[in-house]
């Protein structure tokens, strides 16, 4: 496979992973977390059973599925809402349709003055401005 299909698929990759994070607008519905009987953990010396929990969510008309393989149901819960938090947190940080986003502050006041942005919001951008490069602008960051 060339470098450049190899690019493109990892791009594409990550531009799907990250739109779907930014789809995660609110959650509309969300089914408890249900519990799938996994074997025994062999490093547990209780010989807990290793379950898969799974809450599946339903998120701007996306469906999100959130697994965990834990021999300990709280901290499976656990977490399950910190990934819920994290995808939150990214929404609000890069959603350009929020007015209080770091992305949307971007588009409204730099052709104006500076802006000041946190390092993770600098390294997508990095990021996203590497990527339009190495595809010739296939994918291009500005396009919504």
């Amino acid at each position: 496979m060339s470098a450049y299909r190899k690019a493109r698929w990892s791009i594409g990759a990550a531009v799907v992973a990250f739109a779907m994070a930014l789809s995660l607008v609110s959650a509309a519905a969300e089914t408890p977390v249900e519990t799938v009987k996994g074997p025994k953990d062999p490093d547990d010396p209780t010989g807990n059973d290793i379950n898969l929990y799974t809450e599946r969510s339903e998120f701007a008309g996306h469906q999100v599925s959130l697994r965990v393989r834990s021999a300990d149901a709280d901290k499976a819960r656990a977490a399950i809402a910190a990934a819920k938090a994290e995808m939150g947190r990214v929404l609000r940080k890069f959603d350009a349709s929020s007015p209080s986003s770091e992305i949307s502050s971007i588009n409204h006041i730099a052709a104006r003055e500076e802006v000041l942005v946190s390092t993770e919001t600098e390294t997508l951008l990095t990021l996203a401005l590497k990527f339009c490069r190495t595809t010739d602008r296939g994918f291009d960051p500005t396009m919504a």
